[in-house]
């Protein structure tokens, strides 16, 4: 029998048409889930995906995540492919998020093909709470679970929502996603209070000022590096997948 993957998520893998301002706009391969996962897999955690791409989505890219040693067992073919467009401003600053299509009503515990059921680490990527609720009902016995927030389904994120964060061992959120779950208008008092629903650990980010992590009652601040970039699309994605995949190497938080 194969070894249990380190982490297996669930979400989008899509094509994303992102518009620079100053930069013009290109096409690429992009997703919630497929983002953590490159980057978790670059860190050598063994990785798998819940997703569907449609006829749409170039065999190209399906290579280029099969040769990040990316399982795609647990991708499911349909139609059409989920697709975002992303524009930002000169300053990197999201300006407009539309959503054409998206996958997230199609998947399901059921999509879990059964090696990925013994996987160490499920991670539920930036969706709709709607649909991240399914899987949050019910855990992956022996699988710890970590999801994020994407402030685009601020509306959603109501009390039946916040209760179910108990099933949750690792939540990454940003200042104004911690604001909208805890009322709190100070951010590290609201990290605390979203602590008390479930999660042991918060990790908060926090763009060009770093990150913050509250675990065992500590703030532990990060700062961030200096850098050039340009298209910001992914990064919380790549921070996810990175610091995923050391804690489940480490298991220190």
């Amino acid at each position: 029998m194969a070894d249990a993957l380190d982490l297996v998520a669930v979400g989008n893998v899509s094509i994303d048409t992102i518009k620079i301002e100053g930069y013009g706009q290109r096409t690429v391969s992009g997703g919630s889930a497929a983002g953590v996962l490159t980057a978790a897999a670059s860190y050598g955690a063994s990785t798998g995906v819940v997703s569907r791409i449609g006829k749409d989505y170039k065999q190209s890219w399906i290579k280029e995540l099969d040769e990040r040693n990316i399982d795609l067992t647990g991708v499911s073919t349909q139609k059409t492919s989920c697709r975002f467009e992303l524009s930002y401003d000169k300053k990197g600053t999201l300006t407009k998020f539309h959503e054409i299509f998206t996958v997230d009503d199609a998947l399901a515990k059921k999509h879990f093909p059964p090696q990925y059921k013994t996987a160490r680490h499920i991670h539920l990527s930036a969706s709709h709470p709607k649909h991240q609720i399914k899987f949050l009902q019910f855990p992956n016995p022996g699988s710890t679970i970590s999801l994020t927030l994407w402030p685009t389904y601020e509306s959603e994120y109501d009390q039946e929502f916040a209760k179910l964060l108990k099933n949750v061992h690792i939540l990454f959120c940003n200042n104004h996603e911690v604001k909208l779950l805890s009322n709190k208008e100070n951010v590290y008092d609201g990290v605390k209070e979203i602590h008390k629903l479930g999660p042991k650990i918060v990790v908060l980010t926090k763009g060009s000022k770093g990150s913050a992590m509250y675990h065992d009652n500590h703030f532990h601040l990060y700062p961030s590096l200096r850098t050039s970039k340009v298209d910001a699309t992914g990064c919380g994605d790549a921070f996810a997948g990175g610091f995923l995949a050391e804690y489940l190497k480490s298991g220190d938080a």
